[in-house]
């Protein structure tokens, strides 16, 4: 071999080397692209999801501030807020909850021409619409609590003054046989002042007792 032929040599080698090295240089551009694309696009979705944690954040102060809840177990049996998506203000009533375990409560209203004897403690009778009495009996109870005042209500016959009562019945269960049905909340009844007693044998003997203050003599 020549000393021409080895130079020759030696320059095909080194053009195939800087050939090489050309490409590699190219390949580890394209490389270090990518990886300054995906760096890119690591930093976009950092920031989308930083985005979208404070998002969900607000969203869950939001909902917390539209849900209510009760301090206490128990159930529901009134509702005054009918529609759905209704604005109210601060302080109205949007529900009354029966405590677990608690007594059953008869809220109730009397016409203050009619409630003049009323008072705290005194006896009750129930009658339960959804339970005929002919069928089912009454339940006894007494009155717990008397409005202070009297409240104006709207019915069809024009407006009235009541006294809301509450009542506090005996047992929570209508008994039927050897079966006491529970009670629900939301339950409507009619209830019965008890204002006196008197034995029947009073209400016979009443007429001829009157006879005899007039000063006639059996």
């Amino acid at each position: 071999m020549t000393v021409e032929g080895a130079e020759c040599g030696l320059q095909e080698r080194q053009r195939g080397y800087q050939s090489l090295r050309h490409s590699n240089e190219l390949a580890l551009l394209r490389v270090q692209e990518q990886i300054n694309n995906l760096d890119t696009e690591i930093a976009t979705l950092a920031s989308e999801i930083a985005q979208s944690e404070s998002q969900r954040q607000a969203l869950q102060i939001q909902l917390s501030q539209r849900v209510l809840k009760a301090n206490t177990d128990g159930t529901i049996f009134s509702l005054p807020i009918k529609r759905a998506g209704a604005v109210v203000q601060s302080g109205t009533r949007i529900a009354e909850i029966a405590p677990k375990g608690s007594r059953f409560i008869l809220k109730a209203e009397m016409p203050t021409d009619q409630s003049q004897f009323l008072r705290a403690g005194m006896p009750i009778k129930v009658k339960f619409d959804a339970y005929p009495f002919q069928d089912y009996g009454i339940i006894g109870g007494k009155i717990t609590k008397k409005s202070p005042t009297a409240l104006e209500k709207e019915t069809p016959n024009g407006k009235i003054n009541v006294f809301e009562l509450e009542i506090q019945l005996d047992r929570s269960c209508i008994q039927k046989g050897n079966q006491c049905i529970p009670l629900n909340p939301g339950d409507t009844a009619t209830a019965e002042a008890i204002v006196r007693q008197r034995r029947v044998i009073d209400y016979i003997l009443d007429p001829f007792k009157d006879l005899q203050k007039d000063g006639l003599k059996l």
